[in-house]
Parts: structure tokens; sequence; C-alpha cells
């Protein structure tokens, strides 16, 4: 970047007039982001995109009219899976994604735990995959 800033990188996820949502990363000074980087923010883009475009629907609209018609739609889709990362603390996912199975879900989870084993920090981290009900369904290890 011509400003000097190499460790911090970041995208718009949503610019409405009322709200606006920023999603950055910031990698430890004097290190350099790996090459993973591009491949772990394409796997989390359309998902943050979507959380972030729920959240500001949801201060400005009514949350029973929003979740009728999540639901109306996951149902024509498929079912709606969660992929929390867990290492002790919990990173939840809140809006989830749609699958036609349970076994899709999955297959989806090792993806991208594979991914994020690409940082050994994950390392030793879980996936664990939910249904809309909140019962687990998978629980992915991270790396070794």
């Amino acid at each position: 970047m011509t400003c000097g800033v190499r460790d911090i990188l970041g995208t718009r996820l949503v610019d409405t007039s009322d709200h606006c949502v920023i999603f950055g990363i910031h990698q430890q000074i004097g290190r350099s982001f790996s090459d993973s980087v591009d491949s772990v923010v394409n796997l989390a883009g359309i998902p943050l995109k979507h959380a972030a475009w729920r959240h500001t629907e949801r201060l400005s609209s009514p949350r029973s009219a929003i979740f009728d018609l999540s639901q109306t739609e996951v149902s024509a889709e498929g079912s709606r899976f969660y992929f929390h990362v867990d290492n002790g603390s919990r990173y939840p996912d809140e809006t989830g994604s749609v699958f036609s199975t349970a076994d899709d879900a999955t297959a989806h989870a090792i993806v991208v735990a594979q991914e994020l084993a690409q940082d050994g920090s994950w390392h030793g981290s879980s996936i664990l995959v939910t249904d809309d009900r909140g019962h687990e369904i998978v629980r992915v290890r991270i790396g070794r």
C-alpha cells in the first residue's frame, strides 16, 4: 500500500445511509500476511457479509419479519448449519449457511478446518457444526 501500512487488511461489508460495517485483519507488526490469507478471507467473506446485513436489518426492522423471511428461504433451499470456531473460547457463527444435507455441511467444515490449519495458531481448535436448533452435528479438529 502506498501509505506504508502492511499489517492491516480491511473491507467494507455493508454501507448504507444508516450503518457501515467494516471487517479488518491486523497482522503482528513486522510480519507479513501469509499466502493463505486470501483463501481464508474468501471462505469467511460471504458469511461475514450476510451476518453484517442481518444485524443491520435487525436494527432497522422488527426481528420477527426477518426471522420469517429467512425461514421461508431456508426451507426451499435446504437446512441452515452454523460453523462455530472453538478453541477454549467460542467464536459463534450467527448467520450460518444453507446446505442440502448434514454431510454437505460436514464437508464444508473440513475445508474450513484445512484452510485454518495452514496457520499454526489454530491447531488444537475445532470447527463445531450445529443445526438451526443448536444440536451438534460434528466437531472437526483443526491441524494436528
